[in-house]
């Protein structure tokens, strides 16, 4: 029989305690915009695409991350004048590769720029009129790495002002007729299959592709032990984490201990079995230096 229930507060404890490592990762952040360009084709000129991007990225990377490379899908728009053209100048196919640019920026001068190029295969020009023709290519970058302690912060990824198709442009004979030729065009590559370089110039006032964030690594724990309190003569469970956040550089750390609140049944100063409610108001805060040995 139960007579009692009261709480009981303590400022600070001695427990037979185990610490068990607990893991976790950043979450993702799906990555979907579209930015415009200006490109400069053979025979028609200038003309705009739109390109979305579409990306996992994590929102936090650590100094000592070991991520995967990531997954860049790029959605390439031929507009209207585009395509309506390519088929007026007897294009019925096109193959070649999409190469864009990114350039991250951190604190302390941190600066990185990334290529991705991006390869699609023989795909027919249409011969109907949809909205637009969209050309798909996938590529992989290799993960954003190379922080120290001074880049802690937010990290900026916006496009570069230039992207680039290397093309091949085929006559009929269902897709893949004779390669066309641009004499007197500058990006033309007779030696190369006449391939042919178009130039693109970002048209988009808004460049920004996403922000994350360089984060110091952290560990976190689980507390689960019991606590011998002298008044109950009898062990308290004790359940709460542990999380130490450090430096690479030096090995710094700050760590802090909690504690949730725990329940126990026992007698009290003898008398019948009470059920204490139990908070503890301070765990532990604590600095130091991890030393070779971790």
């Amino acid at each position: 029989m139960i007579a009692n229930k009261f709480n009981i507060k303590f400022r600070s404890i001695i427990a037979a305690a185990s610490l068990m490592a607990m893991s976790g990762a950043a979450s993702a952040v799906s990555v979907d915009k579209s930015f415009e360009y200006s490109c400069l084709y053979p025979v028609l000129g200038h003309a705009p695409v739109i390109i979305n991007v579409h990306t996992e990225l994590p929102d936090l990377i650590t100094l000592d991350d070991t991520a995967e490379p990531y997954t860049v899908e790029i959605e390439l728009h031929l507009l209207d004048p585009t395509w309506i053209a390519f088929r007026q100048i007897v294009i019925a196919s096109l193959e070649g590769e999409i190469t864009t640019g990114i350039t991250i920026t951190g604190n302390s001068n941190y600066y990185l720029d990334m290529s991705l190029t991006s390869a699609f295969p023989l795909m027919p020009i249409p011969e109907i009129e949809p909205d637009d023709f969209a050309i798909h290519a996938t590529t992989e970058i290799d993960p954003i790495t190379g922080f120290d302690d001074a880049n802690l912060g937010p990290l900026e990824i916006v496009m570069q002002d230039k992207m680039y198709m290397r093309l091949r442009a085929f006559y009929p004979a269902k897709w893949g007729g004779p390669s066309i030729e641009f004499p007197g065009f500058p990006g033309w590559i007779p030696e190369d299959d006449n391939a042919f370089i178009v130039e693109c110039d970002l048209v988009s006032a808004d460049n920004s592709l996403a922000t994350l964030g360089v984060v110091a690594p952290s560990m976190a724990f689980a507390v689960d032990g019991a606590t011998n309190l002298g008044l109950a003569k009898v062990p308290v469970a004790i359940s709460g984490n542990a999380q130490f956040d450090f430096l690479a550089a030096g090995g710094n750390f700050n760590a802090q201990l909690t504690f949730d609140q725990s329940y126990g049944v026992f007698p009290f100063f003898g008398l019948l079995k009470t059920l204490a409610v139990i908070d503890f108001e301070q765990g532990g805060v604590t600095t130091g230096t991890l030393n070779n040995q971790g």
